[in-house]
């Protein structure tokens, strides 16, 4: 595993919690006290992308990835006074968000902190109450050893600027593509072997399922539109790419905007 791959599921991951935190269930849910629901649909969206992650090859299937999850409720006027407390200290920023109007408010939650020999993520939601007195935080945390992580050469990064120009629908070569760019081919194969632990080809494809994930886990799309929007040509093309060749079943996907939450 190296830099960039972990980058870029950091960022994913970060992208599907703001995304969580908007779900029109959410609200309410916390607001009837059922943080339980929010907390059992949570382990779910991290599950998943740990499970995704993992049979893509972003994160090594050996990894036992340490993870805990915790709710923590502090009233928000502790906020501004000095007290010897990690969460007050470590999310007064969350407060600074929204100190222009604390009441009802839910907020995403993803952070990066040092440990000596690990890499950590702590990332899920904080919600306040109707009066604006108290936060509750409802949190996964994730660290992965720093021994495990490569990091990548600065110059190959251009690798990612192609992932983003490269259109395979575009009745070109790949190796047409990559010398338009000046690049040598037989270099950019081994670059790519280094960047992406991959073929520039298949992680083309995997970024394409990361969209799909993105709509299936949190919009209303059919998997037909699914497919459509993120250029499979056709369900039978994601189908292929999830169920047979990474042997994740679309059938079992989480649908995050589907829930339907009552009281």
């Amino acid at each position: 595993m190296n830099t960039y791959l972990l980058s870029l599921v950091e960022r994913t991951v970060k992208e599907a919690i703001e995304e969580f935190a908007t779900l029109p269930w959410v609200f309410p849910a916390f607001h009837t006290n059922r943080i339980d629901v929010i907390q059992l649909q949570l382990n779910k969206l991290m599950d998943y992308y740990i499970d995704f992650f993992q049979k893509t090859g972003f994160l090594p299937t050996e990894l036992d990835l340490f993870r805990k999850s915790c709710v923590i409720e502090r009233k928000i006027k502790n906020f501004k006074k000095p007290k010897n407390d990690e969460i007050l200290s470590g999310f007064s920023f969350v407060i600074e968000q929204i100190e222009d109007n604390v009441k009802n408010q839910i907020i995403p939650i993803h952070v990066q902190y040092p440990k000596t020999s690990n890499f950590a993520l702590l990332t899920g939601i904080a919600a306040t109450d109707p009066y604006g007195k108290n936060i509750t935080f409802m949190l996964h945390e994730f660290t992965i050893p720093r021994i495990l992580i490569d990091i990548i050469p600065k110059d190959l990064d251009y690798i990612d600027r192609f992932l983003d120009l490269y259109d395979g629908k575009v009745g070109r070569s790949l190796m047409d593509f990559v010398t338009s760019y000046n690049r040598n081919y037989k270099q950019f194969q081994k670059d790519c072997k280094i960047y992406l632990e991959d073929t520039f080809y298949q992680f083309y494809m995997k970024k394409k399922m990361i969209g799909a994930n993105r709509d299936i886990l949190f919009s209303d799309m059919t998997l037909k539109e699914v497919a459509y929007n993120n250029q499979f040509g056709d369900y039978l093309n994601l189908y292929r790419l999830f169920n047979q060749h990474y042997k994740i079943s679309l059938d079992k996907l989480p649908r995050f905007k589907q829930i339907l939450y009552y009281r």
